[in-house]
């Protein structure tokens, strides 16, 4: 397999253009830097640290994220689900779902699921390769700790690839290539938003892009 490189996202979601996730710097933005996070009862947890993913080089990740909303609460959930997908990709490019950023942005049933089925693909032999595009952040829910929100997926250039071979699984583009995930975050004490329920559909008509 290709040597992993570790790569700095510096808050790509709260920029407008469409940004690639392995090519972000960890000095892109400052504001981020400078964000302080509160838990349930407004105290101060800390500095706000921009996550890092370590991505193989054939493999990336391109968030479309949302524009501002004018709300930092509502940014800040938005920007953390792109956070949570992004940590996603980097678990089953490792083969393992007990990662940092797994860790950081998963929590209650959502982590079991996925640690069974991240391991799961990785005893078939399989990791990834290409780049995954996730759009269409979208809230349904905003309460003081908790949200509820959907976003798109679009796996026609993301493939799936035998890591012992390095043969990369080719397949056929269709309406299946694009998922929709819905999820639940609550707010941990340190102040990010974790994903703690996780249901994905594919071909679902709101996301499918022709």
């Amino acid at each position: 397999m290709s040597t992993t490189r570790r790569r700095a996202v510096a808050a790509c979601l709260s920029a407008a253009a469409c940004l690639a996730l392995a090519a972000c710097s960890d000095t892109s933005d400052s504001a981020a830097e400078g964000h302080r996070n509160k838990n349930e009862k407004g105290a101060v947890t800390g500095e706000f640290t921009t996550p890092a993913f370590d991505l193989p080089a054939d493999l990336k990740v391109r968030i479309e994220p949302p524009g501002p909303t004018g709300n930092a609460r509502k940014d800040a959930v938005l920007r953390d689900i792109g956070y949570a997908a992004a940590a996603q990709i980097e678990a089953f490019a490792k083969g393992t779902g007990d990662t940092p950023n797994m860790r950081r942005y998963y929590a209650g049933e959502a982590t079991p699921y996925l640690h069974d089925t991240i391991a799961k693909y990785h005893d078939q032999g399989r990791t990834l390769t290409g780049t995954y595009v996730y759009y269409g952040f979208t809230l349904d829910a905003l309460g003081a700790n908790t949200a509820d929100g959907h976003y798109c997926e679009d796996q026609q250039i993301g493939y799936s690839k035998e890591f012992r071979t390095g043969r990369i699984l080719v397949t056929k583009r269709s309406d299946d290539s694009y998922v929709e995930t819905r999820i639940r975050a609550k707010r941990s004490a340190r102040g990010d938003w974790q994903v703690r329920t996780y249901v994905a559909e594919r071909a679902t008509s709101s996301c499918v892009r022709h």
